[in-house]
């Protein structure tokens, strides 16, 4: 919510998270404790004072919607068969190729589909 919020501000450099709160009916706390993980994974940056508050590190088609997952949850995967970690059964195992394989198809989705194409319902 906070990035694609942040897409939309036109002409607008910095907006405050406040702002965001009350337009979107979310409790700041929380936009709050997003931002700081969005901020540490590069995509914003934030301005103190009067006349500050959160910008896009990037225009929001450069931003794709992995990266902000991925900021807020860490890697991306959907059981630990799609991690490289060594498994007991790995060898008679009948699903690990199929998680493997719908992994690979959700992260390359998430990969595809920026801020912008997001924000303009462009799926």
């Amino acid at each position: 919510m906070v990035m694609c919020a942040l897409s939309q501000t036109k002409g607008q450099p910095w907006v405050s998270l406040d702002s965001i709160a009350k337009r979107h009916h979310l409790p700041l706390p929380f936009l709050q404790q997003i931002a700081r993980d969005l901020k540490r994974a590069g995509l914003l940056n934030s301005k103190e004072g009067m006349h500050g508050g959160y910008a896009l590190t990037r225009k929001p088609n450069d931003i794709a919607l992995s990266e902000v997952l991925e900021a807020m949850s860490g890697k991306l995967k959907l059981t630990q068969c799609t991690t490289n970690v060594a498994c007991p059964i790995e060898s008679h195992c009948l699903t690990r190729a199929p998680w493997q394989r719908l992994h690979q198809f959700v992260h390359q989705m998430f990969t595809s589909i920026t801020l912008d194409q997001l924000q303009e319902r462009r799926l």
